[in-house]
């Protein structure tokens, strides 16, 4: 009966493990002449799960499967907000136009 449980629990254990798997996505954060935009914020739309680009406007997050928006805002460029579907790891890359 024990080795039951013990093997029943171990299959649920892997089972949940599979369904809460996360991903990576990076990119580059860029302004329409390809240079990049540093410290962008980039942020998964109505959460606050999010990070800044760093200085050659490249990110990183880790995020769970499935579809979402991403935004991508800066002072002094137009807010863009790309749809992204998880399924493995992606790269996403954002043009951002300058502010009028």
């Amino acid at each position: 009966m024990n080795m039951r449980l013990t093997f029943t629990l171990l299959i649920l254990f892997c089972a949940f493990g599979a369904s809460a798997q996360s991903y990576s996505l990076s990119g580059r954060v860029t302004d329409l002449q390809g240079k990049p935009v540093a410290f962008a914020s980039v942020y998964l739309k109505n959460t606050s799960k999010g990070t800044s680009a760093n200085s050659e406007g490249e990110y990183q997050l880790k995020l769970p499967a499935g579809k979402m928006e991403l935004i991508f805002k800066a002072i002094g460029y137009k807010q863009e907000t790309l749809p992204v579907d998880l399924t493995e790891n992606r790269v996403l890359n954002a043009k951002l136009a300058p502010e009028v």
